[in-house]
């Protein structure tokens, strides 16, 4: 259930909150004074990538992938006022000629059994999508200038999502169901069509140079487990000034 990110978030909370208690030891730079933060020293140019997507009955962090897909990838410009975009998708794969149900492919096997006819019972299933996605909203960070929570920003966003998933089954169910009729040998089913808009929420907790992100996705009905890197301008702006 949810335990397990609440979990994660305060172990990785109170690591990295550690070994931000001397900067200077690991930057070798030095840090502003909280009370005096401003705007820009608190903003952070951040890559996040997405380890956990599922939903919250069936949350398993031993599930955790690292696959190169772009859609898993998202741009974060970490700021008092903020923004984000995630979750790109633009995937088309060629939409079948004919989706079939379930129940025929179940009655054709029936009746090619009874008739004694060969056929090639349906195998291999594949995932296909004619899909497009994004999704996108705003971070605020209330307390950048107090030295204990300026870590802390709030995510809320929308996603949207529009297109079909289908699963494929490679097969001959000849003569029933005669693919050269539909010029494959390709059987559809499961369709699932989405065009839809949803709310999302989360946490970010952005130290210098790493953050992870806890967001839960209503249009998914999934939660996202997000880490990633940053390039923090307060630290640019202060090796700058050390140098003058």
């Amino acid at each position: 259930m949810t335990r397990p990110l609440i979990l994660s978030f305060l172990l990785a909370y109170s690591t990295l909150l550690i070994a931000q208690t001397s900067p200077n030891n690991y930057y070798n730079v030095q840090t502003s004074n909280s009370k005096d933060r401003t705007f820009a020293q608190a903003i952070s140019i951040g890559i996040n990538y997405q380890t956990v997507a599922s939903t919250i009955e069936e949350l398993d962090f031993s599930q955790t992938t690292f696959d190169a897909q772009i859609d898993k990838f998202g741009f974060s410009f970490y700021a008092p006022f903020g923004f984000f975009v995630s979750g790109y998708k633009n995937k088309q794969d060629k939409l079948p000629a004919y989706f079939y149900d379930e129940n025929i492919l179940s009655g054709a096997k029936e009746i090619l059994v009874k008739n004694g006819l060969t056929f090639e019972d349906v195998h291999t299933p594949e995932i296909n999508e004619n899909l497009f996605g994004l999704s996108g909203g705003l971070y605020i960070a209330p307390f950048f200038k107090n030295q204990t929570l300026k870590y802390v920003h709030l995510m809320g966003g929308v996603s949207y999502l529009k297109g079909m998933i289908w699963d494929s089954y490679s097969g001959d169910l000849n003569p029933i169901l005669n693919y050269s009729y539909y010029a494959t040998n390709q059987y559809a089913i499961n369709k699932n069509y989405y065009d839809s808009y949803g709310a999302i929420g989360g946490l970010a907790l952005v130290f210098p140079f790493v953050q992870i992100e806890g967001v839960y996705n209503a249009n998914t009905e999934e939660i996202y487990l997000n880490l990633g890197v940053n390039l923090p301008f307060e630290y640019i702006i202060n090796k700058s000034n050390s140098t003058l």
